[in-house]
């Protein structure tokens, strides 16, 4: 997979799935979509950072080239359970979280499809 011409898709449109929305964007990268919960918990990301295609978690459909987690820790292994079963990773996936404190193994689902972790 040719990573820099990837298409990146952030779930999780808090402070750091918002950041990182920004500087993904400064840099020159495309950004698929955002993921939230509701549309309410999404909303406020265009004013942040301009037109991007928002999408709630019991919409979200099709493949994805980067998965970025951004998500709160507790939650991060229930996200990509539940990511994989809408089939969203695949073994061309590459999936990241931004945990400090949880290693790879929360991504379980991912490694189980060969997802890159």
């Amino acid at each position: 997979m040719e990573i820099k011409n990837s298409q990146i898709t952030i779930v999780g449109p808090g402070r750091v799935g918002t950041h990182i929305a920004s500087l993904v964007r400064k840099a020159g990268w495309s950004i698929q979509s955002i993921i939230g919960r509701t549309q309410a918990s999404i909303a406020h990301i265009k004013h942040e950072i301009g037109h991007v295609n928002l999408e709630t978690f019991d919409l979200v459909a099709g493949y994805r080239d980067i998965l970025l987690l951004t998500v709160s820790d507790s939650v991060i292994a229930s996200v990509c359970e539940a990511l994989a079963e809408k089939g969203l990773i695949h073994s061309n996936t590459v999936i990241i979280h931004t945990s400090g404190a949880s290693n790879s193994r929360v991504l379980e689902a991912a490694i189980d499809r060969q997802a890159s972790v």
